[in-house]
């Protein structure tokens, strides 16, 4: 329709933008930067052609073959009771109730959340899409007066999206590392696979399958750790439906077996999604 429009009259801005525009979000990027270009070439409010060289920006962003991606979010968190105590104001021991005293009874607190997260993607330059990726991301919930609950995380993770007309296969290579009062907690590295494929153009599947290896390391506050030191492996399928262009419906299933050191934190899970 847009097309027969400006067969007829050529000379429509705001037609015209709205053309390069469409074929911007069709990933036309050849026919929607010389559509655009020439747009910018008309007399316009200085508010359209700000709109211009904006859509002109991503279109020169999305030719890159390696693009990064950062962020940064902070926060300041109030618990009325951050130790998890009790409010019977007891424990057992045995089997025998014993009153909380000293820092075991309820305990208010504050902290200072940040996460910072990197990531990267790189087109190989194959006609089918293939890609390299890769990001760094970082946890920290700084307490204000219980530090044995003060928490540190990295997160490392690289991979590559292979594209074909049977399926999508995502590999990806991880890493994590958790700090608990400042002492090294956990240390797990893994690998997740999975495979999705369209079967039409609304309803897509998915499997994947996530390995991992659990090192926990005793520290003060949680000297049994070790015990549930194993491999965690989770398999899981599903669909995807696209009811309307912005709304997706997802359900999915997944199976979960936890080895530990200790049999007693071993476990295995059905869920549902």
């Amino acid at each position: 329709t847009l097309e027969r429009i400006l067969l007829i009259n050529p000379d429509l801005t705001q037609v015209k933008l709205f053309y390069g525009i469409v074929l911007f979000r069709l990933d036309n990027l050849e026919e929607a930067e010389r559509t655009l270009k020439a747009v910018r070439e008309q007399a316009m409010p200085e508010s359209l052609r700000q709109e211009v060289e904006g859509y002109l920006r991503e279109i020169r962003l999305r030719r890159k073959p390696t693009r990064f991606a950062a962020s940064l979010s902070l926060g300041y968190q109030f618990d009325t009771n951050r130790n998890a105590a009790p409010s019977s104001k007891k424990r057992l021991f045995s089997d025998v109730p014993l009153s909380l005293t000293g820092t075991a009874q309820e305990r208010r607190d504050t902290s200072m959340l940040i996460i910072q997260s990197l990531g990267f993607t790189h087109d190989l330059g194959f006609q089918a899409g293939h890609q390299l990726f890769g990001s760094v991301d970082y946890f920290l919930g700084e307490q204000t007066a219980v530090d044995d609950l003060d928490l540190q995380a990295f997160s490392f993770a690289g991979g590559t999206v292979l594209k074909s007309w049977l399926a999508n296969i995502t590999t990806t290579g991880f890493f994590d590392h958790v700090s608990l009062s400042r002492e090294t907690f956990l240390r797990s590295p893994g690998i997740n696979v999975e495979i999705d494929r369209n079967l039409t153009p609304r309803l897509r599947l998915f499997v994947s399958n996530r390995w991992a290896h659990e090192n926990f390391d005793d520290i003060v506050e949680n000297a049994a750790a070790p015990e549930r030191t194993g491999d965690r492996d989770i398999v899981s399928g599903g669909a995807g439906y696209a009811l309307t262009p912005t709304m997706t419906l997802t359900g999915s299933m997944a199976f979960e077996n936890k080895q530990a050191k200790e049999a007693y934190n071993a476990y295995d899970g059905f869920s549902f999604t």
